[in-house]
């Protein structure tokens, strides 16, 4: 899957698109074909260096998506393949094609909101 990775901290000259291994889910969490993702001031300071939960690089980051459901782990049965959600990622990920995360974090994404819209609900809810 294509990805954006952060090579090292300062500006947008050190994201560069990658290619990853497709993620698994793990029994509680959901395989979410992303959509779109959200780009916010956080976002800015983690590339910066600056926030104090920032991954190192070499990472992908972004913390806010929505897309389709592609996969739910076997524990997972509030969400089945198909479904539109919303997800935070606290763990970061976001700016990939693809992306997994425990199955409590992700929500159904309101059938009038576009996947755009999806990942400013997960920043404020």
């Amino acid at each position: 899957m294509k990805c954006v990775v952060l090579t090292k901290y300062g500006n947008t000259n050190n994201l560069v698109m990658a290619e990853h291994p497709s993620p698994t889910p793990k029994s509680n969490q959901i395989l979410i074909q992303v959509k779109a993702a959200g780009l916010n001031f956080g976002d800015i300071v983690i590339r910066q260096g600056f926030h104090k939960q920032s991954p190192f690089p070499p990472a992908v980051y972004g913390s806010e998506v929505a897309g389709i459901v592609r996969e739910a782990g076997s524990n997972v049965t509030e969400l089945q393949r198909g479904d539109r959600v919303m997800a935070y990622l606290p763990e970061y990920g976001g700016f990939a094609e693809e992306v997994v995360c425990d199955s409590r974090l992700v929500q159904m994404l309101p059938e009038p909101c576009s996947f755009e819209e999806g990942p400013c609900f997960a920043l404020i809810s």
